[in-house]
């Protein structure tokens, strides 16, 4: 299902079922903006869309009174939002990681069209480094200490893990490109950089000796494919012939060819 969403006077969309959960966990929806999609006989509010909620939604929050105007305009909830997270991430293996560089890079992209009527750029950049950080860093090394299998050689296991984490930051990459473009992964993974990716080094699979080469395979497609589809490949193995293969619900594991 894709819906589109009519908020301050303004039509936008389409989303997916999961694209709106993370907005509405963002604070950038609210459950009582209206909402349409294909067969549905008139708009009605976020709260009456079935299959978005799991459970019974919140009630609808009361909408912010206006700021008060003044010279130097107002800061983006949303950059101080991604900010929070990204902090947050140090202290929760990284779980509010993705959240953090969501609601950076949305912040970011409504203070460039607010023609400087709102600020906080430098919160929302602080934000998606930390966020970054938060997520890959900590989270990462933590859970793929825990799920790597004992490796031959201490090397073969760092070198794993690495590569892992290189695809999976790719993999996020894609997802949040996919937020700007309409659902759609990139035809090739030169298009993330530098937006969505800082530089190709990640593209380097720690796994092979050649550095310079592309070291995924990637298959491309949109953010509501199912999760079962593939989304890139390390072209390497380990000496125990598996492979890093990341899903397109950003599911990272390494599987036996």
């Amino acid at each position: 299902m894709q819906l589109y969403i009519h908020r301050n006077g303004e039509k936008t969309g389409p989303y997916s079922l999961d694209d709106v959960r993370a907005y509405l966990n963002a604070g950038s929806f609210q459950p009582n903006d209206l909402a349409w999609y294909e067969g549905a006989s008139d708009w009605a509010p976020l709260v009456s869309i079935p299959g978005l909620f799991s459970s019974t939604p919140p009630p609808p929050l009361p909408r912010p009174l206006p700021a008060i105007a003044s010279s130097s305009g107002s800061t983006s909830g949303l950059a101080i939002a991604s900010l929070v997270l990204g902090i947050l991430s140090f202290f929760s293996l990284g779980l509010t990681g993705i959240p953090a560089v969501i609601c950076g890079h949305i912040a970011r992209g409504n203070i460039k069209k607010s023609s400087g009527t709102v600020s906080g750029n430098g919160l929302a950049i602080a934000g998606l480094v930390t966020g970054y950080f938060g997520f890959f860093f900590i989270g990462v090394a933590i859970l793929a200490g825990i799920a790597l299998p004992v490796f031959s050689s201490v090397k073969d296991r760092a070198a794993a893990t690495q590569c892992l984490s290189h695809a999976k930051q790719i993999a996020l990459g894609c997802k949040l490109y996919a937020l700007d473009h309409d659902g759609n992964f990139p035809q090739t993974l030169d298009q993330l950089i530098p937006e969505y990716l800082p530089d190709n080094c990640l593209f380097a699979c720690p796994m092979t000796k050649d550095t310079s080469a592309m070291g995924y395979d990637y298959f491309g497609g949109k953010d509501t494919d199912p999760s079962t589809n593939i989304l890139l490949t390390s072209k390497a193995t380990t000496r125990d012939h598996k492979r890093v293969v990341v899903y397109s619900n950003l599911t990272g594991i390494l599987k036996r060819d």
